[in-house]
């Protein structure tokens, strides 16, 4: 609607799902096709996962070389410098000089731990390592060796530490890497030498590791032959890091399984539970999605699934273990509610029990957006509850045609101002200014936040231009799971300018990532899971 607070809860609601989705976009970016065998590709990634320890906040294993996966983006200039810039920036380490020669395969990079030394009085330094595999043990060893000697050079007070079998190279200097060669097989990076040490630890202790964790495990076999990275994040220990409160937490782990198709990147979560039996059970999933029928092509962003009243339960009950992020999401809410005397829950929610679709698109009059919500027509009408609210707040209900279908209207009267040269009030004008539209067609409840938005759903219905024949959205979801819970949808072409403006934010974003947003044209997500365990793809 046009409501100042109605438009606000929408806009936040967007930029939180937009954030996130960018979020992932820009992650996922970055992989492509892999040309080596997924099965050694799995086993090299658990060997190295058993330096990484279970606690470690973020594990991402490639199952290439760093250059070969950056090679693949479409539209990347000078994928090697952007790899010096990024990875080895501030170490003096010249990729292909000092690494590439011995590299074999991806490795993995992790962060092990949010506060190295774990002295909250001095602040949180992260820990991070870096295992890579090497081919060639006398070779790393060598050019290792060449780089620490420039290091001394340069004036470094290096320290040559014998640990459990190993030689620990490191500088005296703060905030300088760590190195260590374990055997013949890695070649470790470390921001600490704390840090060294323990991944050493976790090899010689195998229950203290990643690698040795079950789901890990069954993450890396999965789709080993296809995917071309795995990305695994303790839920609880980022949380920790990123300032939130956590307390009994749902989750336990996010895996990700990322591989390139001929459609784009696609990203198989799993969210794993601490417990299975707290779960819900799932929505029945949708074979396809009608509504989709009734939203405009020009949808920039469209959700659509069954038993909204179910899904935020669940959302509530899973995200409560993690205080800040509940708040973040149950906070624009309350704050509408407040305003309209409104319980959000009982008064809306829980009246989308069926199929249900949102959209937002452009608003082509006022240059703003304007939204679409789509409901099956089941139990009470929720459009008969906003009604009495708003004709309670002192808004108008009226009915009126659009060519054969007939619409209520929620209209609040508003006086023109007094121009220059007006004497006196007598001359001015009242207008019914329109707040929002409500119909009902076939089995389904339409409400939208205007009228010009309303049409557009009933040509989309009548004419066929609708998301279902969309070519982008189907290109979109084509790889994803045809029987699903429902889909989330960004086109990001139509969504990027509007988006800029509502999230001002989000342009720093793009030009601190331009290679990665440059070709970007869409991101569409389908979940799905069981009582077990949630999952989506990407």
């Amino acid at each position: 609607m046009n409501l100042a607070p109605i438009a606000q809860w929408g806009k936040t609601i967007l930029k939180v799902s937009t954030l996130v989705a960018c979020g992932l976009v820009l992650w996922l970016s970055g992989c492509a096709r892999s040309p080596v065998p997924g099965d050694l590709a799995a086993v090299k990634a658990l060997e190295a996962a058993r330096f990484i320890s279970k606690q470690a906040p973020v594990v991402v294993s490639l199952s290439q070389k760093p250059e070969q996966m950056l090679s693949q983006i479409k539209g990347l200039d000078r994928p090697d410098k952007l790899l010096q810039n990024t990875l080895l920036d501030n170490t003096r380490l010249d990729y292909k000089q000092d690494i590439q020669p011995w590299l074999d395969g991806g490795g993995i990079w992790a962060m092990t731990s949010t506060d190295v030394d774990r002295q909250g009085e001095n602040g949180q330094q992260p820990g991070y390592l870096v295992v890579l595999p090497t081919k060639n043990a006398q070779l790393s060893q060598e050019l290792l060796e060449v780089y620490w000697q420039r290091e001394a050079i340069a004036g470094q007070d290096l320290v040559f530490e014998p640990y459990k079998g190993t030689q620990l190279i490191y500088s005296r200097e703060e905030n300088k890497i760590s190195t260590t060669v374990v055997g013949s097989r890695f070649v470790l990076f470390a921001n600490h030498p704390k840090v060294l040490k323990e991944a050493i630890n976790n090899v010689q202790v195998a229950e203290l590791s990643l690698g040795a964790t079950p789901d890990y495990q069954e993450l890396q076999e999965l789709n080993s032959e296809k995917r071309e990275a795995i990305a695994w994040l303790n839920i609880p220990r980022l949380a920790q890091k990123l300032g939130m409160e956590v307390d009994h937490p749902m989750y336990q782990a996010l895996g990700m399984a990322v591989q390139l198709q001929p459609e784009g990147v696609l990203a198989q979560t799993h969210w794993l539970p601490t417990d299975p039996a707290l779960l819900e059970g799932a929505e029945a999933p949708l074979n396809s999605s009608s509504l989709l029928a009734y939203l405009p092509s020009s949808s920039y962003l469209a959700i659509d699934g069954v038993n909204l009243r179910q899904f935020w339960q669940q959302m509530q009950t899973e995200t409560a273990g993690y205080g800040n992020i509940a708040e973040i999401i149950r906070q624009p809410l309350l704050d509408w509610g407040k305003q309209w005397q409104l319980d959000v829950e009982a008064d809306i929610l829980d009246a989308i029990e069926g199929e249900y679709a949102i959209a937002f698109l452009p608003d082509e009059v006022e240059g703003d957006l304007d939204w679409i919500v789509i409901r099956e027509n089941t139990g009470e009408s929720l459009s008969d509850r906003l009604d009495q609210i708003l004709n309670q707040q002192g808004f108008s209900i009226g009915s009126f045609q659009l060519d054969d279908q007939t619409l209520v209207a929620w209209t609040q009267l508003i006086a023109d101002p007094i121009t220059d040269g007006e004497q006196t009030a007598k001359s001015r004008v009242l207008k019914a200014k329109v707040q929002g539209v409500h119909t009902t067609l076939n089995q389904y409840e339409i409400i939208t936040s205007s009228i010009a938005a309303m049409d557009r759903v009933l040509k989309a219905k009548s004419t066929g231009n609708s998301l279902a024949t969309d070519a982008l959205f189907q290109a979109s979801i084509a790889p994803l799971p045809e029987v699903n819970q429902g889909y989330f949808f960004i086109n990001w072409r139509s969504a990027q300018k509007p988006l800029e403006r509502q999230i001002p934010l989000l342009r720093l974003v793009e030009l601190a990532a331009k290679p990665l947003f440059d070709p970007l044209e869409s991101v569409a997500i389908a979940s799905y899971g069981d009582a077990q365990e949630r999952q989506a793809d990407i």
